[in-house]
């Protein structure tokens, strides 16, 4: 593993933009948004990894306050994705919201929930990255890591879910959910509650559509199958990446 820091002075191009710049020369790096605030440059980086046949969306930070998925997709490319480059071909998007992870905020540079703007099209980054994500075509799967910011109670709920637990979205009767909170357990606390948010539970697994204008609810239309793992921040960074980096494995080991 290979994280920087853990205080909250969190410099983005120190800790993401040095990190994908100096990946291999073979990677192909490249900009999908560029905004600038304060003086202060904010690019956000897609990077394709991979020769195979298999096509697999990767992505992290869309909310900037959920920062452990940008660190595991960070430590993955650095390492353990030349397991997988040989039968599949990555679009992996490390870091969506580059401000909100420098600042740990949920929003963007304008204010704006970007995982809530996929129908109204009320971001920039959301066009461009339909626009991308259209260009390839016929993902085997997209996984979106994610978590609970557990110092904020979302909505009308008390607290947030203090466990790690899934929603999956299936085109194709594939299902690797269950296969993700089986590896996990017992060295991590999987969230057991009857339902989450309202929508029903099964032992960490959710199935789901999306209805609200999130990522996934676009990627319905590309990818065979969606997965969504979510992690809580009241849990130590270390412990939320070796989850997540734990999760990625197991569901990309069940479909190569």
């Amino acid at each position: 593993m290979n994280i920087i820091t853990f205080t909250v002075n969190i410099d983005y191009r120190a800790q993401v933009t040095n990190r994908i710049m100096g990946l291999d020369n073979k990677t192909d790096v490249f900009s999908l948004e560029q905004n600038y605030f304060h003086g202060k440059e904010y690019t956000t980086y897609g990077v394709v990894m991979g020769s195979g046949s298999k096509q697999v969306l990767l992505s992290a930070g869309i909310h900037g306050d959920e920062p452990a998925g940008i660190y595991t997709l960070l430590d993955f490319i650095e390492g353990p994705i030349s397991d997988y480059s040989g039968s599949c071909r990555f679009l992996i998007f490390p870091c969506l919201n580059p401000y909100g992870f420098e600042n740990n905020t949920r929003h963007n540079i304008f204010g704006v929930d970007l995982n809530r703007s996929f129908t109204d099209k009320r971001s920039a980054l959301s066009l461009r990255l339909e626009v991308f994500v259209r260009g390839w075509e016929g993902y085997m799967a997209a996984i979106n890591l994610h978590e609970d910011n557990t110092d904020f109670p979302t909505g009308n709920y008390a607290t947030n879910p203090r466990g790690f637990y899934v929603y999956e979205t299936s085109m194709n009767c594939v299902r690797l959910g269950q296969d993700i909170i089986k590896a996990l357990q017992p060295e991590y606390k999987i969230c057991t509650n009857p339902a989450i948010y309202d929508e029903k539970n099964v032992g960490g697994v959710i199935d789901t559509r999306s209805v609200d204008g999130e990522f996934e609810q676009f990627l319905e239309n590309h990818a065979q199958i969606i997965l969504t793992p979510e992690t809580p921040t009241c849990w130590p960074l270390e412990t939320r990446i070796e989850a997540h980096m734990t999760g990625l494995k197991t569901a990309l080991d069940k479909l190569i």
